[in-house]
């Protein structure tokens, strides 16, 4: 069983929250809803191996794929699991389990990136204070108070990014400032905000991470600064574990990163603006071959859909195979094989995806116990037995 957050069950205030977010009619038919002891079951992770909450999470994304498709939402849309929970979500506003701040869902607070720009607006000094988690609105305020009229003239060029591209000049005016960036520059989800909790569903039961940004980085051991340093490390050593063409790979990855024409086409899904990146149709960090071949998905949407395949990309791999490359690297071949025909939706595929995951660290964890690697190579049924006999 893994390590409890420090936290406990959570700050009074949140606690509040949890059982006024149960009793809205949003929530209603949520699945698992309560522990036993009469806990609300506010956490749902997705690598749980046993108990009788094991498919908890599964059941769960079913329950947001009704909800999506009842506020006209397809579920097989790009972030439509995120959207949901935007939507539904009865006052956008939440506390942090840990603190009990109440912070803004929305993209409301600045990033380093936003306060670099104020930090070199040549009027503005040390002596103003900037703090990441204040909200958007009331540091656009406090600039204007301290600093006056000129700090209109510069909001375009402290607000402009890749989603408004076009500030309007709205004059001296703070309130007609205030308003826009309110109902206009906040709901465009720009890079230079960020919002007061990510969106988390299925795995937190209002969608949205249990620590707000004020806790995050220090209570969530996963946000660490050292830890979010070693993932690219990590990602990368996976590489070193799967079999596959590196040179070529690596080389296709670096001219869709670099090559003008490509970086004018639009994303697998629904033709989101460019540029795109390199995904792997099968992960490598799930073991798949780092094979020359990758479907093209904007910066979003790969981030989104991480290492979880869908029903196309294993029919994807599949076909690959009947044409005879290699898709599946040495120690997820044998679970590959076994079950890769039992997928038959994307519910199916997200299944297989974990599977291959837990398998991961099965395989990360044996070589303590089994260094020489040709063992693993002829015997892998050996060593991976268990993992694959979990069901899809």
């Amino acid at each position: 069983m893994g390590k409890k957050a420090e936290y406990g069950q959570g700050h009074p205030i949140f606690l509040e929250y949890a059982e006024q977010i149960i009793q809205h009619k949003e929530y209603q038919g949520m699945p698992d809803l309560r522990y036993p002891d009469g806990r609300i079951q506010w956490e749902a992770p997705s690598n749980r191996k046993s108990g009788i909450f094991k498919d908890t999470n599964i059941k769960r994304r079913k329950w947001w794929e009704q909800k999506a498709i009842s506020i006209g939402i397809d579920p097989s849309s790009n972030q439509w699991i995120s959207k949901t929970a935007k939507l539904i979500h009865p006052t956008m506003r939440k506390p942090c389990k840990k603190c009990g701040r109440i912070m803004d869902l929305r993209y409301s607070y600045p990033t380093k990136n936003l306060i670099k720009r104020i930090r070199k607006l040549p009027y503005v000094d040390e002596s103003f204070e900037i703090d990441s988690l204040e909200h958007i609105l009331k540091l656009i305020k406090r600039l204007v108070l301290q600093y006056g009229d000129k700090v209109y003239d510069d909001l375009p060029k402290l607000l402009t990014c890749k989603a408004v591209k076009n500030i309007p000049r709205l004059g001296n005016d703070l309130d007609t400032w205030l308003n826009w960036i309110d109902s206009v520059y906040i709901p465009s989800e720009p890079s230079m905000l960020s919002p007061g909790a990510m969106a988390n569903p299925p795995d937190r039961l209002d969608g949205f991470h249990s620590l707000n940004e004020c806790c995050r980085s220090h209570a969530d051991r996963g946000r660490w600064e050292k830890n979010l340093r070693s993932f690219t490390t990590d990602r990368r050593a996976f590489e070193y574990w799967v079999d596959g063409d590196w040179v070529a790979a690596d080389k296709l990855m670096g001219l869709i990163r670099t090559n003008e024409q490509i970086k004018k086409e639009t994303c697998l899904n629904d033709n989101h603006p460019g540029p795109c990146s390199a995904d792997h149709i099968g992960p490598i960090s799930l073991g798949f071959v780092h094979r020359p071949e990758f479907q093209l998905l904007c910066n979003s949407c790969n981030s989104a859909k991480n290492n979880r395949m869908t029903f196309s990309d294993v029919q994807h791999l599949i076909n690959a195979e009947n044409n005879g490359e290699e898709v599946a690297s040495w120690y997820c071949k044998h679970i590959w094989d076994l079950r890769k025909h039992d997928v038959k939706n994307n519910e199916n595929a997200l299944r297989l995806s974990k599977i291959l995951r837990d398998n991961r660290h099965t395989a990360m964890f044996h070589p303590a116990r089994y260094p020489n690697r040709i063992l693993w190579r002829h015997h892998p049924q050996s060593i991976f037995h268990r993992t694959g006999n979990c069901t899809i």
